[in-house]
């Protein structure tokens, strides 16, 4: 019997399967690994709902959009109209993006140049929100903001970098370059490292960590403030130092660094400093309250008390209780003293030894 010559067939049968595999590999089309998956469904110009058990989630009016392969997520571009829900309730509304992208299992919505009115806490206050992205997650009923955040209603605006809203409990966070202008007779705006809103606790503003304010010619700093929007006051707390500028002259934004490294010496060229415990600044007239360790100072002149109050229309600084103002290196007791902003004077009254003027 012939022999087969084996070794040509095994060599020719490898060849074979390596063109084969070759032809496989590099002619039929792939999908690349962490690209999304093929689209199975594209429209333009619709109005498309999102539903979780039978209950609406969202519905978007888009320009366009798709559908990838595993039908997970549900891309948007141009929504010019989208709302979102919550148990039947709508929880943001008048919403317009650039993008939008539906996730179906975990159900978040993220957004991409988002603006829309979000409501917040049990009597779902409707306030104007924008910014660069956003994230809703309504099993969790919060949304995440970030990059150039601005909340907005009739009485004040925030801007922040990053806000975290928790709708049910009505509480919002914000941090980082956060600045809040609140609306008045006189524009007050308040800086801080954080910010927390309660929408359903009187709707107090709680503000933490290099606080400053600004408002008409006064600038103060403080460890840390409240602003009551019922009250229509500032509260601020904790080694607070406060500048108040004749009328007409010019706040500096390093005056608030100044104050907080006690560097006062060009300050007290031209302005009046006041330290104490605490400080409430009212909103609606421009006057404020200081208490506890008040000491005020003008040029080389200083008077120390319990309590000042300031008229801003008078520009009249009036210190009351335990009040006493120094003369060359003793303090002399008086039952008042009246700091003129305006005029950079001081006048003593019912002082132990007469009634003066410096």
């Amino acid at each position: 019997m012939e022999q087969t010559p084996w070794k040509p067939i095994l060599v020719g049968t490898i060849a074979s399967l390596i063109l084969l595999f070759s032809v496989y590999f590099f002619a039929l089309p792939k999908q690349e690994l962490g690209r999304p998956s093929e689209k199975i469904l594209e429209f333009s110009g619709s109005t498309i709902v999102g539903h979780d058990k039978g209950k609406k989630v969202w519905e978007f009016s888009s320009k366009g959009g798709w559908v990838g392969k595993e039908q997970n997520i549900t891309n948007l571009e141009e929504v010019v109209k989208g709302s979102f829900y919550k148990d039947n309730k709508l929880q943001i509304k008048n919403f317009t993006a650039a993008k939008v992208s539906a996730f179906r299992d975990s159900k978040i919505i993220e957004a991409k140049s988002a603006n829309a009115l979000i409501a917040i806490g049990k009597e779902r206050k409707f306030v104007r929100i924008k910014a660069d992205s956003l994230s809703y997650n309504p099993d969790r009923s919060e949304s995440i903001l970030s990059g150039n955040v601005k909340v907005s209603d009739k009485s004040e605006t925030l801007f922040c970098q990053n806000l975290h809203i928790d709708h049910k409990e009505g509480i919002s966070t914000a941090r980082d370059n956060l600045r809040a202008v609140i609306y008045g007779k006189q524009i007050s705006t308040l800086k801080a490292d954080s910010l927390v809103m309660d929408a359903d606790e009187k709707e107090e503003v709680i503000l933490n960590g290099s606080v400053e304010a600004v408002q008409g010619k006064k600038q103060a700093v403080a460890d840390s403030a409240v602003y009551n929007k019922n009250g229509k006051d500032i509260r601020l707390k904790g080694k607070v130092k406060a500048v108040i500028s004749k009328a007409g002259a010019l706040i500096k934004e390093e005056t608030a660094q100044k104050l907080r490294d006690n560097e006062t010496k060009e300050i007290l060229k031209e302005k009046t400093l006041q330290t104490s415990d605490s400080l409430i600044l009212s909103t609606l007239n421009g006057d404020y309250r200081a208490e506890g360790n008040v000491i005020v100072e003008q040029k080389n002149r200083i008077a120390k008390s319990d309590t000042a109050e300031y008229s801003d229309k008078d520009e009249i600084i009036t210190l009351t209780g335990n009040v006493y103002i120094k003369q060359k290196e003793r303090w002399v007791k008086c039952r008042k003293v009246l700091v003129s902003v305006k005029d950079q004077t001081f006048e003593a009254f019912g002082s132990v030894e007469a009634e003066f003027k410096l």
